[in-house]
């Protein structure tokens, strides 16, 4: 999960907090299209995590590990 982290969560949700979050703040223009391009792609992350989650409590197994500690911002 720590690699499902650092290749798929992470790209996406990193250009999504910089375009709808420090954009703004740094009077930067907002990119539309990367926004949309990277809700679409994490969606789809967020729904594997989401069915991993249904199945047991932490993303490892019942225990909290260092794979979801390293989801944490």
């Amino acid at each position: 999960w720590m690699e499902v982290e650092s290749q798929t969560y992470n790209p996406p949700s990193s250009i999504l907090v910089f375009q709808l979050a420090f954009a703004p703040l740094w009077r930067i223009p907002q990119n539309q299209t990367e926004i949309a391009k990277n809700e679409e792609k994490f969606s789809k992350v967020l729904d594997v995590y989401e069915k991993r989650l249904s199945e047991s409590k932490y993303l490892a197994g019942d225990e909290f590990s260092i794979a979801d500690l390293s989801h944490l911002p």
